[in-house]
């Protein structure tokens, strides 16, 4: 099992801390494990196993809890004489009336309550606040290229450029480290994923019950990866392919593949008004692994998938990842507290090409430069006042610890 401790940190400063704690993210991402996680964390501070309710509601086992008044009957009994009990919910969205039985135990019980499950599934097209805003999201993504070298390294010994090689190919998902890796089997079992994590989330949450349109536009996704797009641009291209889907139908499949976990957006940042713009976003796969599987390897979007890598990389490392346009476009803009990074991403850059594109990046935070191969003769740049810049391999920047990251 991989110790991901990042996630093992929030937990433990968030125990008890009077918030209802949702992990959300994409199907098969590990949070699942997490929750087991929890569960150890409790068990080393001594909470009695018998203070713990831990029910995964894609079990049968647990059929006999079949709506919120069962699980309230059921926390009733276990609180008496209790000073505080601990719920660990796993898909406690597939439990109908889930969200009346919480609010009830959150008003008349001490409890510490730790949920997964997807955006869609907590958030959806709801207009009450969930929870009275008494909550705090943590989002579950697939492995970071560390994770996923400690993963790999338990099967067998590889070097770093061995892993970025499957890593660059396979993806992320916790679960392609179960089976053997080849493409036919790891790509057929990621559509499998995908598939079951539309169902789950777009078409049982969301209603959207046309799947063709649904891959149309996943497929479309794929083919402009990396490019800003729209409803309407989507739509439009579409629309010369002989399928006509409206824009806010689109726009529609956007937010719930997005809010699936299947889709990472990139928000499109005005440095001058400090504001995301709503058009003009780029839209990533949360694990590239899926885009392969859709579109096929393709030598010609080298860039594409850097990016893609990037992005995710700094998602699972705690960073809000943005992109700006402006004279020059920056690929990335990633945010974390106090903390900005600048990021521009080439397949192939010579040290010359390098430098100037870090010249041209904001200077109020860190400045990188990655590419797939580092030019032998680049070296980072400190530039007095003017703050760090620094050129890296695509490995390098993958290999960063957590002081280096920020």
């Amino acid at each position: 099992m991989i110790e991901r401790e990042r996630y093992e940190k929030i937990i433990r400063e968030q125990v008890n801390s009077g918030q209802v704690k949702l992990f959300t993210g994409a199907y098969r991402t590990g949070k699942s494990t997490i929750l087991k996680m929890v569960q150890r964390i409790l068990r080393k501070r001594g909470i009695p196993l018998g203070d713990v309710l831990y029910i995964d509601f894609e079990a049968v086992r647990h059929c006999d809890i079949r709506d919120g008044g069962s699980l309230l009957f059921v926390v009733r009994n276990l609180v008496r004489g209790k000073h505080r009990i601990y719920l660990l919910l796993d898909e406690v969205a597939n439990l109908p009336g889930w969200e009346k039985a919480l609010e009830n135990i959150l008003i008349q019980y001490r409890c510490d309550i730790y949920l997964t499950g997807t955006r869609a599934s907590f958030f959806g097209d709801r207009q009450e606040v969930l929870f009275s805003g008494k909550y705090l999201e943590i989002p579950v993504f697939p492995y970071y290229f560390q994770e996923f070298c400690e993963a790999w390294n338990q099967r067998k010994t590889a070097e770093p450029e061995e892993c970025l090689q499957d890593f660059m190919i396979y993806g992320n998902m916790p679960g392609i480290h179960n089976i053997e890796k080849n493409q036919d089997t790891v790509f057929s079992y990621l559509l499998d994923v995908c598939q079951a994590g539309m169902l789950q989330s777009v078409v049982r949450i969301w209603r959207l019950r046309n799947v063709d349109q649904i891959w149309m536009i996943l497929g479309c996704i794929a083919e402009n990866l990396g490019k800003p797009l729209s409803a309407k641009v989507i739509a439009q291209q579409l629309k010369e392919e002989n399928y006509s889907i409206g824009k806010d139908t689109v726009y529609t499949v956007l937010r719930a593949l997005t809010e699936a976990g299947i889709l990472q957006k990139v928000p499109r940042y005005d440095r001058k008004t400090g504001r995301c713009l709503e058009a003009q976003e780029k839209y990533y796969f949360t694990d590239w692994g899926m885009y392969h599987s859709l579109y096929g390897l393709h030598s010609g979007r080298t860039k594409a998938l850097l990016e893609n890598i990037v992005c995710m990389e700094l998602a699972a490392r705690g960073w809000q990842v943005l992109r700006i346009q402006q004279e020059k476009d920056i690929d990335f803009m990633a945010r974390k507290g106090e903390n900005l990074r600048y990021l521009q991403v080439r397949e192939k850059a010579d040290t010359e090409e390098a430098e100037e594109l870090l010249k041209a990046l904001p200077k109020d935070g860190k400045r990188t430069v990655i590419t797939l191969e580092r030019d032998a003769q680049a070296e980072t740049k400190q530039d007095g006042s003017d703050g760090m810049g620094e050129i890296k391999s695509l490995l390098q920047f993958l290999q960063e610890n957590d002081d280096e990251d920020v």
